[in-house]
């Protein structure tokens, strides 16, 4: 199977919103994890977007992944209060975000 980047981000801003700050968080995450980055985009290049209710469950996975030693990238978007919109989260983070469900899939 191959390795996967996990971009989150909050279910309660709207899909537009949701989609931009996903590829903000997708860019600070080549910044601040290059290698990690280019060994991704050359094995796979898959990418899993998923979702949490708000910005205190995006803090609340990003301090998990932190503490367990995996690579995590976030984003604070200046126009909405400097608030974390979305993260993303290295190819490790397979065992803290398998329960979150699947990012833009309404009815």
């Amino acid at each position: 199977m191959a390795a996967k980047l996990f971009l989150i981000c909050r279910d309660d801003l709207k899909p537009g919103q949701q989609a931009v700050q996903i590829v903000h968080a997708l860019s600070k995450f080549e910044e601040e994890h290059r290698e990690v980055y280019q060994q991704w985009y050359r094995e796979s290049n898959t990418l899993a977007f998923l979702r949490v209710p708000d910005e205190l469950m995006l803090e609340l996975l990003h301090l998990r992944a932190l503490s367990k030693g995996i690579e995590v990238a976030v984003f604070r978007e200046p126009d909405l209060a400097d608030s974390i919109t979305a993260i993303a989260i290295g190819p490790k983070g397979k065992r803290i975000t398998g329960h979150l469900p699947k990012g833009l899939c309404y009815p």
